[in-house]
């Protein structure tokens, strides 16, 4: 008895699990879990006809007292002690499937939930089909009609403002140009190098400026700024070199010349230089 408790128990907890998500085949998602009442209470979704008082619950199992352990639909007939209580499908064979009750305006229409295995009634086991539809004006929800379809199958319409799902997402495709290169715009390589305009400045800087083609038809102007500052200072030194050498060497000469000219005054006053 009590392995059966705990199956009955996993399989609510699994289709608590879809109940939280469900996907229908429209691509909406409904949370149907505000909707479920707790097992041990006595607050459920009931709805009495000629064929009974009903007594339903969204997800989950009404209280066992009603109808035995794990009926997620319950029906009673009769009075008093003459009250007969039939399951008319278990809460763990819970099936999600797509709305099929009354006409609805939503863009998610509803959800049909199934319960299965029931009470035997006539060789078969009863079975539940609730069908809830979205109302947005109805947050607790409420079931207004039953009808039995098959023999022992209820099927039975409920609104609720959890059954309008959510739409799902449109996908958004960008239209592109197709001369535009949406990976890595690129320049294109069609410079105008005939006549680069070059433009030197004071600080040893050189300005080029060329017309460039993007690929995308527009137009726009490159400047190649290239700076020689770092080469200024080795410039400024060759020349210091330059000019001391040519120092040194007219230093050189001038005193050659100085001695030689000292030499022939020398030599004139002895009378013996010849020209």
């Amino acid at each position: 008895m009590l392995k059966l408790f705990l199956l009955a128990f996993v399989c609510v907890v699994i289709a608590q699990d879809t109940c939280n998500n469900f996907v229908d085949s429209n691509g909406c998602t409904y949370d149907l879990s505000s909707l479920t009442m707790p097992p041990t209470g006595n607050s459920f979704y009931t709805y009495s006809d000629t064929l009974g008082n009903f007594t339903v619950n969204v997800c989950g199992a009404v209280n066992s007292d009603v109808c035995g352990a794990d009926a997620g639909s319950c029906q009673q007939q009769g009075t008093g002690n003459e009250t007969l209580s039939f399951s008319c499908g278990k809460a763990s064979t819970a099936m999600f499937g797509t709305y099929s009750g009354l006409a609805t305006n939503a863009t998610c229409p509803g959800v049909q939930i199934t319960y299965s295995n029931g009470t035997s009634c006539a060789l078969n086991p009863r079975s539940t089909i609730l069908n809830i539809g979205c109302d947005p004006s109805n947050p607790s929800g409420d079931i207004i009609s039953v009808s039995e379809d098959d023999t022992c199958e209820y099927s039975f319409q409920m609104w609720a403002a959890a059954a309008c799902g959510t739409p799902p997402v449109a996908s958004i495709s960008p239209a592109m140009s197709p001369s535009m290169n949406t990976t890595s715009p690129v320049m294109s390589p069609s410079l105008n190098t005939t006549s680069p305009v070059m433009s030197p400045t004071l600080n040893g800087t050189i300005s080029c400026s060329m017309n460039c083609t993007s690929s995308t038809n527009s137009t726009a102007t490159a400047t190649v700024t290239t700076s020689t500052s770092g080469n200024s200072n080795t410039w400024i030194w060759w020349t210091l070199g330059a000019v001391g050498i040519v120092i040194f060497v007219l230093v050189i000469a001038g005193a050659g010349f100085f001695v030689y000219k000292k030499k022939r005054t020398t030599y004139d006053s002895l009378g013996d230089y010849d020209d």
